[in-house]
């Protein structure tokens, strides 16, 4: 539409231009006449203004449909929670925090054992028949009690009949009683009757020279040794020392005829005390 429009403005503005020009000439043989100032141009139409093409009225809001009412899903069983993701890509429950642990347990001590009864063999050597009895009291400490029955002597012609009772108290270095080496003090007593016979030139006993005493002493003494047991409830016990007793009692000395035997003098005040011991402990 706006070609056309163009066209015809130009045309116009062309056949008002010529117009003009012949008008200013005149016809021939005229005195030309002094030219007119020429006249204004009317301004050139202005094209018409482009109207911006035409909107659509705005649409209405569509109308929101209510949503529609579906029935509700049934709801399966319950059962577990998901299962999480671990970050390494494991699938699983997280475990539950595991307990706190446990405090250390004290060193208990061992059930076996609190007392040992044992035998003594090599008292025999001595013409004694000893047994031991030692019980625990706490930790390293125990006590033990010793009797003996005095029979006969290893000295020719001389006969002893009584008994002894011995008390120790050992200290065991290794921490615990009847296990281990130990030290042990002594304190006992002895008494017996001590006969000393010198057989007469013949067989009958009436030629006999019999010379008799009864005799006590309390013994003092230290001893080393140790102690074993194989078994854990009840077992094996094995048990051994060496020690030296002092005798405290006077010198006694007995004769009969030919014979002479000294009791608890220089050279028997010190006395050499050995045991080993063979029994039980439980």
């Amino acid at each position: 539409m706006r070609a056309p429009v163009t066209a015809f403005l130009l045309a116009f503005a062309c056949t008002s231009l010529v117009a003009s020009v012949s008008l200013a000439q005149g016809a021939p043989g005229d005195v030309p006449e002094e030219p007119q100032p020429p006249a204004e141009q009317p301004p050139a139409e202005q094209p018409p203004a482009t109207l911006p093409p035409a909107t659509q009225p705005p649409a209405d809001p569509p109308v929101a449909q209510p949503p529609l009412v579906t029935p509700a899903p049934a709801q399966p069983p319950a059962g577990p929670p998901p299962m999480a993701q671990y970050p390494q890509g494991q699938w699983g429950a997280p475990p539950p925090p595991g307990p706190p642990p446990p405090p250390p347990l004290e060193p208990e001590e061992p059930s076996c054992c609190r007392m040992g009864i044992r035998f003594d063999p090599f008292d025999l050597i001595f013409r004694r028949l000893s047994f031991q009895a030692e019980l625990k009291l706490w930790g390293p400490l125990s006590i033990e009690a010793e009797p003996s029955w005095i029979f006969g002597s290893a000295t020719e012609n001389l006969d002893t009949q009584g008994g002894a009772l011995q008390a120790n108290f050992l200290v065991y270095f290794t921490g615990e009683a009847l296990q281990g080496f130990y030290a042990k003090a002594i304190v006992g007593f002895e008494a017996y009757e001590a006969t000393l016979t010198d057989p007469g030139r013949t067989d009958s006993k009436e030629d006999d020279i019999v010379a008799s005493d009864n005799l006590v002493s309390p013994i003092l003494g230290l001893g080393i040794g140790s102690s074993a047991v194989f078994g854990d409830e009840v077992g094996f016990n094995l048990a051994g020392g060496v020690g030296i007793g002092f005798a405290l009692a006077e010198a006694t000395t007995l004769k009969a005829g030919r014979y002479e035997v000294s009791f608890y003098d220089k050279a028997s005040i010190v006395q050499l005390i050995a045991s080993l011991g063979l029994g039980v402990a439980f």
